[in-house]
């Protein structure tokens, strides 16, 4: 399937919903490194797990001009490696607008991940992550991110279970992120 799309300029490739998990990567991993115009991609509840995620990465990470302003990969079980790896990709390219990454399982994948977005403070406008039940190993990072990405205007962080003693904190970084817009 891939092969008939390799020349194509595609800009948004959604395989969501698709039980393909890393074995079925495989059959898309070259198209990933060689879609310089894809811009958005959906991987969303595709039972990736963390090495689904880490061969993602690893193929966009080969394709130097590709540019990703979407990525969804929401109920997709990344957990930590899979996260860590994403946020290479995210890291390096600088350019992610939007962040689908809700319900993913993670330990300490949020950590890296959340720190990651730092480098796209002027480009990541919408961000969510709820239901990831580890956010109180990465507040800090969550902190840092609501802070510093100027163009966030939506946020979803429901249902992680923040802990009384952080939830200051988390407030605190929303008022500085509100005077942005003011």
């Amino acid at each position: 399937m891939m092969d008939a799309i390799e020349d194509k300029h595609i800009t948004h490739l959604d395989l969501s919903h698709n039980a393909f998990g890393p074995q079925g990567i495989e059959s898309f991993e070259q198209f990933l490194s060689r879609a310089n115009h894809l811009e958005n991609l959906d991987v969303s509840n595709c039972g990736l797990s963390p090495k689904g995620g880490e061969m993602i990465a690893a193929a966009i990470l080969k394709n130097e001009h590709m540019k990703l302003k979407e990525f969804a990969g929401t109920r997709s079980r990344l957990e930590e490696e899979g996260l860590t790896a994403l946020a290479d990709v995210f890291r390096k390219q600088k350019s992610i607008e939007k962040l689908d990454l809700t319900q993913n399982g993670s330990k300490r994948g949020l950590a890296p991940l959340l720190g990651s977005l730092i480098e796209c403070k002027s480009t990541l406008r919408e961000l969510y992550i709820s239901d990831n039940k580890s956010i109180n190993r990465a507040i800090p990072e969550l902190v840092a991110c609501i802070k510093e990405c100027t163009a966030l205007t939506h946020l979803n962080i429901s249902d992680l279970n923040i802990k009384r003693k952080h939830i200051s904190q988390v407030a605190d970084a929303l008022l500085v992120a509100s005077s942005h817009n003011l």
